[in-house]
C-alpha cells in the first residue's frame, strides 16, 4: 500500500513576522485530531525550511481531544507560507489553525 502524505498549506497575503504559532483544534463534530505535527516555512512557496528550536527540527504538540486549543510561541519567524505536516493523529487527520503575527509590506521589513 502506498504511503499517503497529508499537509495543510497556508499562504499569507504578505510576508509576516510570526510570534504565535497556530492554535490547533480538531474536528468539533467527530473524534478526529492531529496529535503531533511538524511545521515548514517559506517566503516564496518553493524553498521550504523546517521550523527548528535549539537547532533541532521541532515536532509540535497538537491536540489531546477534538476541542482543546494548543498554542505555541515562535521566535521572530519571517514567512509568507506555512506548511503543517501531521505526524500522528487520532481517528482521521483533522486540524484547524490560526496564525498570529505582524504583517507589513515586504519593503518595510529590516533584516539584521
Amino acid at each position: 500500500m502506498a504511503e499517503i502524505h497529508l499537509e495543510l498549506l497556508l499562504k499569507l497575503a504578505f510576508l509576516a513576522l510570526l510570534f504565535g504559532i497556530p492554535l490547533a483544534l480538531g474536528n468539533s463534530q467527530a473524534d478526529q485530531w492531529v496529535k503531533t505535527y511538524k511545521l515548514q516555512l517559506s517566503t516564496d512557496g518553493t524553498t521550504w525550511t523546517d521550523y527548528k528550536e535549539g537547532g533541532q527540527i521541532k515536532v509540535l504538540d497538537g491536540n489531546l481531544d477534538r476541542n482543546s486549543e494548543v498554542k505555541h510561541a515562535v521566535y521572530g519567524v519571517l514567512t509568507k507560507y506555512l506548511r503543517f505536516l501531521p505526524q500522528t493523529h487520532q481517528g482521521g487527520v483533522c486540524m484547524r489553525t490560526e496564525v498570529f503575527g505582524v504583517t507589513q509590506k515586504p519593503s518595510e521589513f529590516e533584516m539584521h
